[in-house]
């Protein structure tokens, strides 16, 4: 028991020196940006299989010209995992995350604009409990 507390207090001791050198990952609410979610009609996910499948909305594709894909593991760090080109006529996407792990994992989508700016897709969760094969 005194071994686990031990080992508890120096993971939280990293993640919190991870956390403050800034980690090598994008905040939460990216650089700068808040998740205002404006140009997103909706943001899902959900398991399918072994994989984690995101399917989002935006209300003018024509504006945007690629979205990232991002996860984290603790819901504050977030790191590209892709990216999805963008039709100026299409305004429905789906991806599907091969490489999810067991436990909890946060994802947004971040829609880069044509003019350079960005927004970010409202943070969802989901609970991988064992990978399905």
């Amino acid at each position: 028991m005194k071994a686990m507390f031990i080992i508890a207090a120096l993971a939280l001791s990293f993640t919190a020196s991870h956390a403050q050198s800034g980690g090598g990952t994008t905040p939460k609410n990216g650089k700068g940006n808040t998740p205002s979610g404006q140009a997103f009609g909706y943001f899902r996910i959900h398991r399918q299989a072994s994989d984690v499948s995101l399917n989002w909305a935006v209300a003018n594709p024509s504006s945007v010209t690629k979205f990232t894909i991002e996860c984290s593991y603790d819901g504050n760090w977030f790191f590209e995992i892709d990216e999805v080109g963008c039709s100026s006529t299409e305004p429905i996407y789906k991806y599907r995350d091969t490489g999810a792990f067991p436990g909890y994992l946060s994802y947004r989508v971040v829609a880069h604009h044509a003019d350079g700016s960005t927004e970010n897709s409202e943070v969802e969760t989901i609970r991988i409990v064992s990978r399905k094969g």
